[in-house]
């Protein structure tokens, strides 16, 4: 027997990092919050909810653009946010 190395499976290897001089993707962030007045019969209750806030030239670097439809889908502890492909006008045919 020899001391190798396994083969590694090239699909389950991680891709390298998206990185490029001048962009930092974040590692971590941190869940801030944002407060909302909420009425109840004439009391006035504050209330914080959770708030994230994403920004950066990494985002443009990940293929997102400013006015860009996103698609947020959530789980216990899980947020996947992903853009939405625009939609393709019809094409209409000439009739002559």
């Amino acid at each position: 027997m020899t001391d190798a190395e396994p083969a590694v499976d090239p699909a389950l290897a991680p891709s390298p990092p998206l990185r490029k001089p001048g962009f930092r993707i974040p590692e971590r962030v941190t869940m801030s919050y944002q407060h909302y007045d909420v009425r109840r019969a004439e009391d006035v209750i504050g209330c914080a909810v959770p708030k994230l806030r994403l920004s950066g030239r990494w985002l443009e670097h990940c293929g997102f653009a400013v006015g860009d439809a996103l698609r947020v889908t959530a789980g216990r502890g899980v947020l996947l946010i992903s853009r939405v492909a625009p939609a393709v006008p019809a094409v209409r045919s000439r009739r002559r």
